[in-house]
């Protein structure tokens, strides 16, 4: 990443800078081997945390995004939160804290372009959205509170394609008002990203 970054760098030094990671381990950020990233676009998803905990128990493998492993998320996805919520709720929170300690512990903002919930999910007939939703509500309440993030999607499914979750225009209103409303941290106010995209 270092070596990506540092000729881009030296010819247009005014952007801000960073990749996208989609794993996430406790004191990454601590690694002082990232000092070049600008912020950390960290995906983070309650599915994929405690090394993917929750797919395993689903017995999901996306390498090769099966129908199998479609059928069965919608088979057996909601229930198996449902009968731990307090449990997967708590994987979702401890981990976004536990970002948000790290990212501030190494001085550097957060972004979050997919997040909280589920990686994959579809629009099957009579596929259940609330508990999606109130994933992704928690995600975003949990982590706009800790002023670490300066920009957050609500979900990987806030695309017109996702109709069960597109329709909830009352939803959408609601987590954009607390996305936009959210304090920064004033270590994180006077960052490069910040400064380059504040309008």
């Amino acid at each position: 990443m270092k070596r990506a970054i540092q000729p881009i760098r030296q010819k247009y030094p005014d952007v801000p800078y960073t990749f996208s990671m989609d794993h996430y381990k406790e004191k990454l950020l601590a690694d002082t081997s990232i000092p070049f990233l600008d912020f950390i676009e960290q995906h983070i998803w309650m599915s994929s945390m405690n090394d993917g905990e929750f797919n395993n128990k689903l017995g999901l493998d996306w390498n090769g995004f099966s129908a199998d492993d479609y059928h069965r998320l919608v088979q057996k996805a909601e229930p198996l939160y449902k009968e731990n919520k307090t449990h997967w709720d708590a994987v979702l929170t401890n981990s976004i804290k536990q970002l948000a300690a790290d990212a501030k512990a190494a001085s550097k903002p957060l972004i979050s372009t997919e997040c909280w919930s589920l990686v994959n999910y579809k629009d099957y007939p009579m596929l259940e959205w609330n508990w999606i939703k109130d994933l992704c509500e928690l995600g975003v309440t949990t982590a706009a509170a800790t002023g670490q993030w300066v920009a957050m999607a609500t979900s990987n499914f806030c695309g017109p394609q996702f109709e069960g979750m597109w329709q909830d225009v009352e939803w959408h209103q609601k987590m954009t008002a607390i996305i936009k409303n959210a304090p920064i941290m004033p270590s994180v106010e006077n960052t490069k990203i910040v400064k380059r995209f504040t309008l």
